[in-house]
């Protein structure tokens, strides 16, 4: 091994290695006047850290055989037998390396063997027996410190164990500090995995969570690189093993190149098995947020399936949460799966649905549009967008989607789809059917009116004219299209009340305007001369009593044409009769 390995150049360390400086600098620091380092042990470490045991274990045998008094191979043989949970072969060597010569290997060995076989009070007097031959180094006493945590943790003291990490987190200088959360991270993880397989989700999440938010590593953080070697020198004659990121590797068999994965996986799995569907989300958002390249492909599978289910559960919820009117938990959930998966079409429709049901009219079309543009050829969006538009008062977009929703439903491939189209009517059958409720409205009208709005004298076909462009018409229409068949008390309602007219009672004095006096002229503009103030007062006084039609014997009749004057006179009754309002004047009551 080159010491080259353990030192890294600060110039070449980007923003992520850039937390890893103070433990990088410690580390070559402590090492670089103590290396010491064996062919054979280098070949140990390796075949240990990529867990090809047997190979350690054999090489380590061959070192004792060739050197029966070899202390150093015994105390790394009793750690490869606890990596393979052989317990009493671990305690074996152990005793073996300390009754040959005590060390601190020797008593860190034996303590991990003791914590295996379950001699909780025996392992602890081991590692205390350790730290003596540490000559006081603080650096060397915190990492001997790790171990133990992590030996008792193992022995599933995870109380004792969590408890020294934070006392060590407290009380150690700020560069071991990241040590220390790195091991939390992954104890935290540990605790994680048991909640989980417990069945214990909520725990597991909370885990899972102190974990990633220890801040010890990132999927970017190089800190598996940093930390590869399990080094051993010689310090005064005492062999110390200095606890670096590999010695995890090779004591505790740790895997920890898939560590902030699994960190982040698991969470998110928790959160989704306890239900907090959401919360799963934005966990998986911030994993794919914060991953690079190589994590992102490595973690593709379970990317997958993860978003699937999680996806199909958001909407499995939300269409409970939508079926029960519980519109706010809706747009939540269909929200969450749209995150997970923008090309979802189901997802934003649901969602507009949704978000109708809480009058959100223009999010709503929003979402509308979005299934239109994912899935054009489907019905469903222009549905929803014929909804969204209705509710804003946007009739005629809305008419126009709701046709190109029929044509949709009527080009579907499949049977059951065309089917649908039987559940609508055309904007053409609601227009036929609304003109016979008018035509049947304006039987008993005058065939001439005035429009107060205007001022203008209309006939029949002008005032249908007018209503078809009407605010009126169009919200009849919009509203009528969307059901099999038609609302005739509805339409009767809205061309009842369109068509209202006002009658004048009066008495004729002096020069009263004709027909032909006001035929193309606007009422309102003409000069107050002889009747003309009359009619413009009437005209104003049904205008703000909100009817739109008036009629006046004076000038609403072509008396030159004897037919109309005398089928005129013989309908009046009939229009008094069925008029909304008759305004009485009286030339001689003055103003109020």
């Amino acid at each position: 091994m080159n010491l080259d390995m353990m030192t890294v150049d600060p110039s070449d360390m980007d923003k992520d290695d850039a937390d890893c400086r103070p433990l990088i600098e410690l580390t070559a620091a402590v090492l670089q006047p103590l290396f010491i380092l064996t062919q054979p042990i280098t070949t140990v470490r390796n075949a240990c850290i990529v867990g090809d045991l047997s190979t350690a274990e054999e090489l380590l045998t061959q070192e004792i055989d060739t050197d029966a008094n070899d202390h150093t191979s015994y105390a790394h043989r009793s750690s490869v037998m606890a990596r393979k949970h052989n317990w009493d072969r671990a305690l074996q060597d152990a005793i073996k390396s300390i009754s040959i010569h005590p060390s601190s290997t020797g008593y860190i060995s034996k303590g991990i063997a003791l914590c295996g076989n379950g001699h909780i009070q025996g392992a602890r007097a081991a590692f205390d027996v350790a730290f003596t031959y540490t000559n006081q180094d603080l650096q060397t006493v915190h990492s001997l410190l790790l171990t133990k945590a992590i030996a008792l943790f193992n022995a599933d003291q995870h109380d004792e164990a969590m408890l020294l990490l934070k006392e060590l987190v407290a009380g150690c200088p700020d560069a071991d500090t990241r040590a220390c959360r790195f091991v939390e991270a992954y104890l935290r993880i540990q605790l994680g995995i048991e909640a989980l397989d417990g069945a214990r989700h909520d725990e597991a999440a909370d885990h899972f969570t102190a974990a990633v938010n220890s801040g010890a590593f990132s999927s970017r953080s190089p800190i598996h690189f940093m930390y590869e070697d399990l080094v051993v020198v010689r310090y005064d004659d005492a062999y110390i093993m200095l606890f670096i990121t590999g010695c995890l590797v090779q004591l505790f068999g740790w895997d920890l190149k898939s560590l902030w994965q699994k960190a982040h996986q698991k969470r998110c799995d928790a959160l989704l098995l306890a239900g907090k569907l959401q919360d799963a989300v934005k966990s998986y958002q911030h994993m794919m947020d914060t991953s690079d390249d190589i994590t992102k492909a490595k973690c593709l599978d379970w990317s997958n399936a993860f978003t699937k289910e999680c996806s199909t559960l958001c909407l499995t919820n939300g269409d409970v949460a939508l079926a029960a009117s519980k519109y706010d938990r809706a747009i939540d959930l269909y929200s969450a799966a749209i995150d997970l998966d923008s090309a979802s079409d189901i997802a934003f429709a649901n969602r507009s649905k949704a978000k109708l049901g809480k009058m959100l009219w223009e999010e709503a079309l929003l979402d509308a549009q979005k299934v239109i543009q994912l899935n054009p050829s489907c019905h469903v969006g222009y549905k929803l967008k014929h909804a969204a538009l209705h509710s804003v008062q946007r009739y005629d977009e809305a008419i126009l989607a709701f046709r190109i929703m029929l044509s949709k439903l009527d080009n579907a491939h499949d049977a059951e789809t065309r089917k649908l189209r039987q559940q609508y009517l055309s904007p053409s059958q609601v227009d036929r059917a609304i003109r016979k409720v008018i035509d049947a409205q304006l039987e008993d009208a005058p065939s001439r009116v005035l429009d107060t709005t205007t001022g203008l004298l209309c006939d029949r076909e002008v005032q249908i004219r007018t209503f078809k462009s009407s605010i009126e018409y169009s919200e009849l229409v919009s509203s009528t299209i969307t059901h099999r068949d038609v609302q005739m008390k509805r339409v009767e309602e809205v061309v009842m009340s369109y068509f209202q007219y006002v009658m004048l009672s009066h008495r004729w004095e002096g020069k009263e305007p004709l027909l032909q006096d006001i035929q193309g002229k606007v009422v309102y503009k003409l000069d107050q001369v002889g009747g003309i103030k009359k009619l413009q007062s009437f005209c104003k006084t049904a205008r703000d009593l909100g009817y739109r039609w008036a009629w006046s014997d004076t000038c609403c009749i072509d008396k030159s044409n004897n037919v109309e004057l005398q089928k005129s006179v013989n309908s009046m009754f009939v229009w008094y009769h069925h008029s909304a309002l008759t305004i009485i004047y009286l030339s001689d009551v003055p103003p109020s």
